[in-house]
């Protein structure tokens, strides 16, 4: 049995909280994405997008992404 979306999106926030704790940016972003597809209406979603765009922040600081790659991240979320 698969699990149900809170219990995905609850994983994927869990997992992008240890790799943003890491400073790891891009695997956190991305679990961060991963956690808010899977369940839109998940009660911290507010700052999962907060936390996604701060790690966007973070990797264009660092130059890992550019600002053509980053900003529209930052500014959507």
């Amino acid at each position: 049995m698969l699990p149900d979306d809170d219990t995905r999106c609850s994983a994927f926030y869990m997992m992008g909280l240890d790799y943003w704790y890491l400073k790891q940016w891009q695997p956190a972003a991305d679990a961060f994405l991963e956690s808010i597809e899977a369940n839109p209406q998940f009660r911290f979603v507010g700052a999962i997008h907060w936390l996604v765009s701060n790690c966007y922040e973070k990797l264009k600081a660092a130059e890992e992404a550019s600002a053509q790659d980053a900003d529209p991240v930052i500014i959507d979320l």
